[in-house]
């Protein structure tokens, strides 16, 4: 069900959708049966916003409903990218406390004249919090939209989690005790066209710039530093041969990255940047959660180490050995049982040979008497044995 106060905002029929339309949630743990509005309806949602009773913020997001900036069938990651038809930008606005008027103008300064900016659930007359929604004239694809997100989100310090691909935003409301201080504003002019906007432009001259930053950081990283043990003339060792059977860019895909132009997402980033390049071959991260951004370049071989070993290189070497490669096993094997037995056939003592001496030597000069370092128990220079 739609809340009464706005049933006429939502267009419950896919079919009956606007021409630029966004998915619409009744909450945010709906799952199935979504609706649609148009900008317009967000315009009117923004002017007339709901009013949800709850004791705080958290609480009234449970209730409140929820917009995805695209049209597709549902607002899963798997169902967005696939229906890849994006209708509108946005941005999160939860640090700097600026004042309403100075997001219009930076909004005028990228030709952005269309636009919702509405008070989100968490700001307060002395920390405002914002939320910004921008019109586009045309749908355009994840790949563009997400460099615009990327782009905005710099601009304006927003929260990065804005350019993920599934990420959804609360619709305008308040709750009894905010409504006095909820504020917003309204553009009125044309929407943003994604094919011919400056900000488009911007935003694809952004991206290369932070690829290029991020390649050169990576060419002028050392390789990780690693051992994988002695070999014999003409054999290759099992990191040589995993890198040779397993691509890097085979091994991102099967691992969860997300490829954003020609950078990768890691799988766990918090920040949603794509901070990983490729270089000839080679892994370079920037994600401060990904264990292998130590300034290092990686290839194929690191990674299995950390996803399929949790880091552990000496394991990761014997499994690639059974694996790929069973004549440097053997040979490894060979090694240790040749050591084993050269230890075992060393003397347990080796130190000055004991001289034989004669009992008459004995009574005839006898030996200088011991000096303790104990009473008369323990004697200097010999090794003393205890036992209980």
């Amino acid at each position: 069900m739609i809340a009464p106060d706005l049933a006429q905002a939502a267009h419950p029929d896919a079919a009956d959708k606007p021409a630029l339309a966004m998915l619409w949630a009744t909450h945010v743990q709906q799952t199935e049966n979504f609706s649609y509005v148009s900008f317009d309806d967000l315009k009117r949602l923004a002017q007339d916003p709901q009013t949800i009773e709850a004791a705080d913020p958290k609480a009234a997001k449970r209730k409140a409903p929820a917009i995805a900036p695209h049209d597709g069938p549902a607002k899963t990651k798997e169902a967005a990218l696939a229906h890849d038809r994006y209708t509108m930008l946005w941005a999160d606005i939860d640090s700097g406390n600026p004042a309403l008027s100075d997001i219009q103008a930076r909004l005028q300064e990228h030709g952005i004249d269309s636009y919702v900016i509405y008070s989100t659930g968490n700001s307060t007359p002395k920390d405002h919090r914002w939320r910004v929604l921008i019109e586009l004239s045309h749908a355009c694809a994840f790949d563009q939209w997400h460099a615009m997100q990327e782009y905005l989100v710099h601009c304006f310090g927003g929260d990065p989690s804005a350019h993920r691909a599934q990420q959804v935003l609360y619709a305008p409301f308040v709750m009894p005790q905010t409504a006095g201080y909820y504020s917003h504003a309204i553009g009125e002019g044309e929407p943003l066209d994604p094919r011919t906007a400056s900000l488009a432009e911007a935003a694809a001259r952004y991206r290369e710039q932070m690829e290029h930053k991020a390649l050169q950081e990576a060419a002028s990283a050392s390789p990780a530093p690693r051992q994988c043990g002695p070999l014999q003339d003409g054999q290759q060792s099992p990191i040589e041969l995993y890198n040779e059977a397993y691509s890097i860019d085979a091994l991102l895909g099967h691992y969860g990255y997300k490829q954003v132009g020609k950078r990768w997402m890691h799988p766990a980033s918090e920040s949603k940047e794509p901070g990983v390049v490729i270089l000839d071959g080679k892994y370079y991260s920037h994600h401060g959660s990904d264990p292998l951004a130590d300034g290092h370049t990686h290839d194929a071989f690191d990674l299995y180490v950390h996803f399929e070993h949790g880091g552990d290189m000496a394991a990761a070497v014997r499994q690639a050995a059974r694996d790929l490669c069973p004549q440097w096993q053997k040979q490894r094997q060979r090694d240790y049982r040749q050591q084993q037995a050269a230890a075992e056939s060393e003397p347990l003592y080796q130190g000055t040979p004991l001289q034989p001496v004669s009992i008459a030597d004995l009574l005839t000069n006898p030996p200088k008497p011991p000096r303790f370092i104990w009473g008369e128990l323990v004697p200097r220079g010999v090794v003393t044995l205890f036992a209980a």
